[in-house]
């Protein structure tokens, strides 16, 4: 099949590149675009999750070592008596 490209006729992008992708309907990229937030949404509150955690531990840790020491202050103040 010959295409007349000349500047009056112009071939629809179709024409030219037989491989083009057929346009979806409107629903079915509408569908696509809502599965690609919300992967993106799962994957931001996972991430969030995984950080709080890591906050959550750090700060537990941190008070443990606090109430290890004032605990072991307090055992060597009364052991004396």
């Amino acid at each position: 099949m010959a295409l007349d490209l000349a500047p009056g006729n112009r071939a629809s992008p179709q024409a030219v590149d037989p491989t083009a992708r057929e346009k979806l309907p409107p629903d079915e990229t509408k569908k696509r675009a809502n599965r690609k937030l919300s992967q993106v949404r799962l994957r931001d509150i996972s991430a969030f999750k995984q950080n709080m955690c890591m906050f959550i531990e750090k700060k537990t840790v941190s008070y443990l070592r606090k109430a290890y020491a004032l605990i072991s202050t307090m055992h060597s103040c009364f052991a004396d008596f």
